[in-house]
């Protein structure tokens, strides 16, 4: 994980709220199938996120009836989110993000996969501004499908779970 690390995208993560880190390089001569093989290798990571959703889910379940009044359950609650948010946005077909990879299996035009590689990290970073100005389209985009994903796997909505937890120890 350490030569990941991205310095100045470690700063704007803590200093920002966003941030980012180095690209896992992939040796495009050791695939069979370079078109499929990327693609696969793109969605393990929001693979692993939801993978790692799925089993805090069926952790936080066994417990949180048990240990609602520690902070466990809300720890576990916010581990599932925050994975969930990772896989949603890794998914979005912008450059560099893995959705941009899975995405010449689905669209053939080689222009528009151009125009995606080009430009994605442009409307990437204006997505992001705006959130900043005021404008939440990126969370819109993101959060709706979390809220709903994290229901499904937890049975509650995430924002009641912080509720009942300022509720609790408030």
């Amino acid at each position: 994980p350490l030569n990941h690390l991205d310095m100045f995208g470690t700063f704007a993560l803590y200093f920002l709220g966003i941030g980012w880190a180095k690209p896992v390089p992939v040796s495009l001569q050791n695939l069979r199938e370079p078109k499929k093989d990327m693609m696969l290798i793109a969605m393990a990571g929001p693979a692993s996120n939801i993978f790692l959703a799925v089993i805090g889910s069926i952790i936080w379940k066994g417990i949180y009836l048990n240990f609602l009044d520690t902070i466990l359950p809300l720890a576990l609650a916010y581990f599932i989110f925050i994975n969930i948010v990772l896989a949603i946005f890794n998914l979005l077909p912008l450059n560099p993000l893995d959705g941009s990879r899975i995405l010449p299996l689905i669209v053939n035009n080689p222009r528009t996969l151009h125009n995606i590689e080009v430009y994605g990290p442009r409307f990437l970073i204006g997505l992001i501004i705006l959130s900043f100005i005021g404008f939440p389209i990126l969370s819109i985009i993101i959060f709706t499908p979390v809220e709903k994903i994290f229901e499904i796997l937890v049975g509650f909505s995430f924002f009641d779970i912080i509720q009942m937890y300022r509720e609790i120890f408030v």
